[in-house]
């Protein structure tokens, strides 16, 4: 009986530091968790943000060599056209962009026509007039996008699309 009294009186002498600690544990309860969830939520981040670097880390550009063929400005001065030849690896890109008069960086030019599996100089822009471009491409090159007028200006393939 003597050592039930001893544990008794043990658990009467600590309780009051049990129930702090309690109301403390408690308290303070919804910042543990809140540190679980951003803890986990910046797991997630990480792992995801180091998946698509790898992923797309050679996506754009990491591979491709552009190389400016031509800058012609039109008769009247109010354009200029601009082609670049772009390779990627096995693959091959012809594009035309026109000024759009605009001086921000990155919206200089706007695309009017690009063209797949063309070899460096094999295709060209010309003007034919103010208000003409004229773009020549080997009849075996593949037409991905063409604009038909921008700007003010008719853009013509030659060969023309069936």
């Amino acid at each position: 009986m003597r050592v039930l009294d001893n544990i008794h009186q043990v658990r009467a002498t600590l309780l009051p530091w049990f129930d702090i600690l309690d109301a403390m544990s408690k308290k303070w309860a919804w910042a543990h968790v809140s540190l679980e969830i951003v803890g986990a939520l910046a797991i997630v981040a990480g792992l995801g943000w180091g998946a698509f670097y790898l992923a797309f880390r050679n996506f754009a550009g990491g591979n491709c060599i552009d190389t400016e063929q031509q800058t012609l400005p039109s008769p009247d001065k109010k354009h200029t056209v601009m082609s670049l030849h772009r390779e990627c690896g096995g693959h091959t890109f012809f594009f035309v962009y026109i000024s759009t008069g605009n001086d921000n960086p990155g919206y200089e030019y706007a695309p009017i026509a690009q063209i797949n599996d063309v070899a460096p100089r094999q295709a060209f822009a010309e003007w034919k007039g103010s208000d003409q471009v004229v773009v020549t491409y080997p009849s075996n090159a593949v037409v991905v996008d063409a604009y038909a007028k921008t700007f003010g200006v008719r853009v013509i393939l030659n060969p023309p699309l069936p």
